[in-house]
């Protein structure tokens, strides 16, 4: 089952050490402190998960258990389509875009609840200690996306995501073919005797077999969370 998490636990544990998302010595005024939270975990290596999806009452939680500071950006669209006049620790940037500046380790931002659709964001490593907060350059990136489903719309949302990993997978294979193309380009160019042609054809057989790996891992992770959905589904109705 997608966890749930009542917001005035995580307030009361996390809140304090949240430094960089909102200051202790200001009342907190959320809009939807008493929503239930949908939640998406940071960590060193990635997001979990990548994809999240929420209903239209449930407002949602990032919860940073990275060891650096992160900031947390959504697609502009996402500022236009906030249930709530003042989002508790996300503020609008010099692009129109809502983002948490600086998300602290051991620290979490929310978001109140936004329309039914899909919002893709990013999560970037920061310096904390910068001031204004700065970028890490070369520092850890990831993707994520947010699915607000209609009421009633879980059965559309799980075929969209199932045609989604297809896309995935289909991509990993294109990817592949890509690579085996370059090595052997980088083999000819070799029997040439051209070592630098040969070179980057090597390194650009790499990147293309990284991306393989990185579209089936996405694959993956989203047909694992559809059936790990559907069996928590299945379990319920056992009941």
């Amino acid at each position: 089952m997608k966890p749930r998490i009542p917001f005035a636990v995580v307030t009361g544990l996390l809140f304090p050490m949240a430094l960089g998302v909102a200051s202790s010595s200001e009342p907190l005024r959320h809009e939807h402190a008493v929503r239930e939270h949908v939640v998406v975990r940071i960590a060193d290596d990635g997001l979990e998960p990548a994809i999240r999806t929420a209903a239209p009452d449930e407002a949602v939680m990032w919860i940073n258990y990275a060891r650096f500071p992160v900031r947390i950006t959504l697609e502009r669209e996402a500022a236009t389509r906030v249930n709530c006049r003042e989002p508790s620790h996300f503020r609008g940037d010099e692009e129109g875009r809502l983002a948490a500046d600086s998300v602290d380790p051991f620290a979490a931002a929310s978001l109140c609840l936004l329309e039914p659709g899909a919002y893709d964001y990013v999560i970037e490593e920061v310096d904390g200690a910068a001031r204004p907060v700065q970028l890490v350059p070369g520092g850890r990136k990831f993707e994520g996306r947010l699915l607000v489903q209609r009421a009633g719309s879980a059965a559309t949302v799980s075929a969209d995501l199932r045609r989604l990993a297809r896309y995935h997978h289909s991509w990993a294979e294109v990817d592949r073919e890509i690579a085996e193309m370059r090595e052997q380009l980088a083999a000819i160019h070799e029997a040439q005797r051209s070592s630098a042609s040969a070179s980057e054809y090597r390194q650009r057989a790499g990147e293309a077999r990284v991306d393989a790996a990185e579209h089936e891992r996405l694959a993956r992770e989203i047909e694992a969370w559809l059936d790990g959905d559907r069996a928590s589904a299945e379990g319920g109705e056992s009941q």
